[in-house]
């Protein structure tokens, strides 16, 4: 779709926006960011993570409720689930909406813990915390993120989701509710010069209260730091495309008696799969959304594989080394990954590639505080250079392809030795503060 169009939009992502006023950097930004987002949308990732996650709900989805519903009715107010399924499923036709709300609400009853036993229990924890780590998977994607969090991360920090959802859900209908039937309302109400008022609010109102819930939501899930400002700005567009997807579904899809005709009784099963994959997208574009307002500069980078050549693999080693013996011997910050990327210009992916060898082999270690800096992990002054570039080139020998296990004539690992041989005896003698401080 964008491929015809791929070199002009390639030129406008490489306009240099100093030059220009405030308003043209807000609409060439704009421009900027809607290219690329479609052209991660169209690069076949998004859609499989999608799919991925809506298979992972249809399991889940009873009991990620039962454990919401056990929240909400601990404070009484168990009774806000159904109207929040109700809106939550708008897309699918007022009858279908009621419909699968009121079949899932029957399931969520059905659920006995005093059944269940402490297998079904932990079955159950552990099934809602299997779509979270895929919701968490998908945004790590998106944010370029490697490492997941630890498993005890994971079960804390999604527990804690899955408490404060339920309330924030609560929170966000009653003060809704609240707003609607208060008397200065009603009695503004009365003039029909503030009907237009009254309507437009009634559509912002609920925009920017699930602009604030997605806001929370791409705040908390990814595995990095990410800015109240660009979340917030993912969670309106994504709040946005919500309304919009929700009224052009059941205009035309939820309505349509061809589904009916065609599946018959699967017909509100295949449409509640077709509304999850359309809400799961709208989802990972808001994502996508904060992700490049928050880090302008990737703009650029598509998200093809990324494979670093042994030249730039030992380029980029070395280079992180110069920086962060630097600010050693300086006594200045740690570097992290986000100002090495930056500095460098580097996407973090090729990075977190590096630092993870370089830590991995023992000459790097992270700090503890969030984000990590990283620190020499060996006296500086002793460990000799050659080393970083040996580690740097152990890179890729994991797994069975080894040079152990290959049949290679001899005569190749004579070169390969005298290269090694003459590296050596030029840096060996030399340490990394000697070459690199």
């Amino acid at each position: 779709m964008i491929a015809p169009f791929k070199d002009k939009f390639q030129t406008l992502l490489e306009l240099d926006l100093s030059t220009r006023s405030r308003l043209e950097r807000m609409g060439i930004r704009m421009l900027q960011i809607l290219y690329s987002s479609i052209r991660d949308l169209t690069d076949g990732q998004f859609s499989l993570r999608a799919m991925s996650l809506v298979y992972t709900t249809l399991i889940t989805m009873v009991p990620l409720l039962a454990i919401s519903f056990s929240v909400l009715k601990g404070f009484g107010v168990h009774n806000q689930i159904e109207p929040f399924l109700i809106n939550l499923l708008e897309g699918l036709g007022p009858e279908k909406a009621l419909e699968l709300s009121e079949k899932v609400i029957e399931f969520v009853d059905n659920v006995k813990v005093s059944v269940l036993g402490a297998v079904g229990v932990a079955l159950l924890i552990y099934a809602v915390i299997a779509l979270m780590q895929k919701i968490e998977a998908a945004f790590n994607y998106i944010w370029r993120v490697a490492a997941d969090r630890t498993f005890a991360q994971r079960f804390s920090d999604y527990l804690s989701v899955l408490l404060m959802g339920p309330l924030l859900i609560f929170l966000s209908a009653g003060i809704t509710t609240t707003i609607r039937n208060m008397p200065i309302v009603e009695s503004i109400n009365q003039f029909s010069m503030f009907e237009l008022v009254y309507d437009l609010s009634s559509f912002v109102f609920p925009w920017l209260i699930m602009a604030a819930g997605f806001t929370f939501f791409y705040i908390y899930m990814p595995n990095t730091k990410v800015k109240p400002a660009a979340a917030f700005a993912g969670g309106m567009v994504a709040a946005l495309l919500w309304k919009t997807m929700g009224y052009l579904f059941s205009s035309f899809i939820a309505t349509s008696v061809n589904y009916v005709a065609i599946y018959a009784a699967f017909a509100t099963l295949i449409i509640l799969m077709i509304w999850l994959y359309a809400s799961w997208l709208v989802v990972l574009i808001g994502a996508t959304i904060s992700f490049y307002v928050q880090y302008p500069r990737y703009l650029r980078v598509s998200r093809e594989p990324l494979v670093l050549s042994p030249h730039l693999r030992t380029l980029l080693g070395l280079s992180i080394m110069i920086l962060i013996t630097r600010s050693y011997y300086r006594h200045d910050p740690a570097w992290t990954q986000d100002q090495l990327s930056r500095n460098l210009n580097v996407p973090i992916l090729a990075i977190q590639n590096v630092l993870e060898h370089l830590v991995e082999g023992g000459i790097l270690t992270p700090g503890q505080q969030d984000p990590s800096g990283y620190y020499p992990a060996v006296p500086l002054d002793t460990t000799p250079v050659e080393k970083v570039v040996e580690v740097l080139e152990k890179q890729g020998r994991k797994g069975w392809l080894q040079t152990e296990r290959m049949h290679t004539d001899q005569k190749a690992h004579d070169i390969l030795d005298q290269i090694k041989q003459a590296r050596s005896e030029a840096l060996t003698s030399q340490s990394i503060r000697d070459v690199l401080g």
